[in-house]
């Protein structure tokens, strides 16, 4: 998947769902091979692409597509919900793809330009924290205001590699590190002192205090 500032193009949904291969091939796609899939219309031209669900609601959510009369309900790949089933913290769960340079530089430009994406389009939800979890590699926390910038720097980095591939049980598939960083939190729940060094003048931890971990969790 493509993460960059980009002009949204308009699509229109068939409604028509057969078998077959999807063309997009996300990290999250679901059918690189024969799975259930549907076709769209790109607009204006009306070219026809093949598509899985979850490689068509992740355009929807970068801004790559805008389907035409129709809306998409703001979600995140993991959130925290505290004793009120309010979302506290939200995460972004991404494998890192190959860098052209210094890894640590294009990983937080990277990690920024997901964060705006989700933001200009409204695809996620209001919450206070915003992570965004890269594996393998480094990692992000916003603390975000009642107005969040789409350009704000992160307020702290840290490096869960370790805490996450302890709970892989299989290839790390974007899927199954969303499973992992779920089970990772619930860890962080348990044993507060498993929260990275990094994350502990944010004000997360006491964010965890009876809270519940949900995985791809929409408003």
């Amino acid at each position: 998947m493509v993460e960059r500032d980009q002009v949204t193009r308009q699509v229109e949904a068939t409604g028509v769902v057969f078998s077959g291969r999807c063309e997009i091939q996300s990290a999250a796609c679901t059918a690189r091979n024969s799975a259930p899939i549907t076709a769209i219309w790109e607009l204006p031209g009306r070219t026809q692409v093949n598509v899985c669900r979850r490689c068509l609601e992740e355009m929807v959510r970068t801004g790559e597509w805008r389907i035409v009369g129709a809306r998409f309900r703001p979600h995140a790949d993991v959130a925290l919900l505290n004793r009120d089933h309010r979302p506290v913290l939200l995460v972004e769960v991404k494998r890192r793809p190959p860098f052209r340079t210094e890894p640590e530089d294009e990983q937080e430009a990277w990690a920024r330009r997901i964060r705006r994406n989700l933001l200009v389009h409204g695809a996620v939800p209001r919450a206070r924290y915003f992570m965004v979890v890269i594996f393998p590699g480094r990692s992000y926390l916003w603390i975000e205001d009642e107005s969040p910038k789409p350009d704000a720097s992160p307020v702290a980095t840290f490096d869960a590699t370790s805490d996450i591939r302890s709970h892989l049980r299989g290839a790390a598939s974007e899927a199954e590190l969303e499973r992992a960083v779920v089970e990772w939190l619930h860890d962080v729940i348990d044993h507060r002192d498993k929260l990275p060094v990094g994350l502990l003048e944010s004000g997360l931890a006491e964010q965890f205090e009876d809270a519940t971990v949900v995985h791809q969790y929409a408003a």
